[in-house]
């Protein structure tokens, strides 16, 4: 089901087995979250989404998101927000770029949140962007030449990303940040910073899909135990399990 989604969500953080580093994914869609342990490499990612994913993809600024096509692409605003309110943060031309870029994400998101109560329309929320777009490729043209490399690199990355930015101007039910995935990750942070990671690759294994059935029950709204009740029962009667995508 992930793979024919028109559009996910995914994001990762790290996890250990039995010492090792590794890294838990999250790919959440509109019917099913799924999570896998794996690298943090472009294989892992094409390997959670499915060779053959052809939808939108909504992430963070990782270089492993590279691998994808920037016009199936949106960026997270909230992180290029952080981003710049370090530099807005930091006296004389840098600052005051970074407080110019932050003022702009600001009227971004104020208008954002416009559309979403339902003040304006979308054909509005683009028109409201127009100057907002403008003034900010001008001030990423103008970080290239800034006295300091890292607001070079970010303009420069940016800049390549354009058509990324603004890929929630035009398509229905994709958002400017990607609260989706980071909420999904949530949980299983907490129970990380409780358990230590697994310690085998079974344990790593029995991580992953009980993090899938139990996100996917909740977001479908179906019952968790109910679930794994008839999963076990099906399973012990040498049956096929129970479908998590199944209309509940």
């Amino acid at each position: 089901m992930l793979s024919a989604a028109s559009h996910v969500n995914v994001d990762e953080t790290g996890w250990k087995e039995a010492g090792k580093r590794r890294w838990l994914w999250v790919a959440v869609s509109a019917m099913c979250t799924v999570f896998v342990v794996a690298t943090r490499s472009g294989k892992a990612l094409h390997s959670l989404l499915g060779e053959t994913y052809q939808g939108l993809v909504t992430s963070d600024r990782f270089r492993t998101y590279l691998t994808l096509p920037v016009g199936r692409r949106q960026v997270c605003w909230a992180h290029l927000k952080r981003n710049w309110q370090a530099f807005s943060e930091r006296d004389g031309p840098v600052g005051r770029w970074g407080l110019a870029a932050g003022e702009l994400i600001g009227q971004l998101f104020h208008h954002w949140h416009q559309f979403q109560a339902g003040d304006i329309d979308r054909m509005a929320l683009q028109a409201y962007m127009d100057p907002i777009q403008i003034e900010l490729r001008q001030l990423l043209e103008r970080g290239q030449t800034l006295p300091l490399g890292r607001a070079q690199a970010l303009s420069r990355e940016v800049l390549a990303l354009w058509p990324a930015l603004w890929t929630y101007l035009v398509v229905e039910n994709v958002e400017p940040t990607n609260n989706a995935a980071e909420r999904a990750l949530r949980p299983a942070v907490l129970w990380r910073k409780g358990c230590f990671g697994s310690q085998s690759e079974g344990g790593t294994e029995f991580v992953a899909r009980i993090l899938t059935a139990s996100t996917t029950c909740k977001q479908q709204q179906r019952h968790v135990l109910s679930f794994l009740t008839d999963a076990v029962r099906a399973h012990q009667a040498g049956q096929p399990a129970p479908s998590l995508f199944a209309t509940p």
